[in-house]
């Protein structure tokens, strides 16, 4: 077969046209990632609604830097000043999970002159990658270990992995998931020591 012949051919012909259905659907799906493409903002705004219910005002903590977010068993990512209630919103992973690590927002409540931490409000789950169980994680267990968290006392909700160390039989919570519990847990230990810096060491 001459070049010419090919250029002619059937088999030419359909090269053509899967390279045009290629192309197009390339362009489309490049457009239609634009438009979807989910911005932190928006994945920010759906993180309160998701907590509180409703949009709250907030003052990102831009000087992370000038503070501990770095601890053994955890990571603050970033924090927020909640202005309606004078919480703090800290997104934060803990470490020592199943297979990894889980990215949490917290909201440590204060006291009412915002000198104190009373305890926490709420744990939502951003993230868990490499958490084979996490599904087995409701939100009223998550509620329940938020309800047994003390500033000053290390929350110790699941099994440590691959340790000897299990758990605090008044922290526990039964889920099925107990090693992403734990991670759950060094998350809210890490938020709870990131603010306790942020207002001056006060409990």
């Amino acid at each position: 077969m001459t070049v010419k012949q090919f250029f002619k051919s059937k088999t030419f012909k359909c090269i053509v046209v899967l390279l045009s259905i290629l192309l197009v659907c390339g362009i489309f799906l490049t457009v239609m990632y634009g438009f979807l493409e989910v911005s932190a903002e928006e994945r920010f705004s759906r993180a309160v609604k998701k907590i509180y219910g409703h949009d709250v005002e907030t003052v990102e903590i831009e000087n992370l830097n000038d503070y501990t977010t770095k601890f053994k068993y955890s990571q603050v990512l970033k924090a927020y000043e909640v202005v309606d209630d004078g919480n703090y919103l800290i997104n934060v992973t803990g470490k020592e999970g199943f297979g990894g690590s889980v990215t949490c927002w917290i909201v440590v409540e204060m006291s009412e002159d915002g000198s104190a931490i009373e305890g926490i409000m709420k744990i939502v789950i951003e993230k868990a990658p490499g958490e084979s169980y996490i599904s087995k994680i409701s939100q009223s267990h998550l509620d329940q270990l938020a309800k047994k968290a003390e500033y000053g006392k290390e929350l110790m909700g699941g099994f440590i992995h691959n340790s000897t160390t299990k758990h605090d039989e008044d922290d526990y919570v039964k889920t099925g998931a107990s090693y992403s519990m734990r991670a759950i847990s060094n998350a809210v230990n890490g938020a709870m020591d990131f603010v306790a810096e942020y207002i001056g060491g006060n409990a």
